[in-house]
């Protein structure tokens, strides 16, 4: 994000929030948990 897009956000009352991603092998993960039990499969697999 450039400083002008914080300007713009700070004018208009706009706020942003980072979201975590989990990876595994090249796979993206909203939570936690998702990651864990491909991860946990993928291990009993080897």
């Amino acid at each position: 994000m450039t400083e002008e897009d914080n300007k713009l956000m700070d004018q208009y009352g706009i706020t942003s929030k980072q979201k975590t991603v989990y990876l595994y092998k090249g796979h993206k993960y909203g939570n936690l948990k998702d990651a864990l039990n491909f991860a946990k499969i993928d291990m009993k697999l080897k």
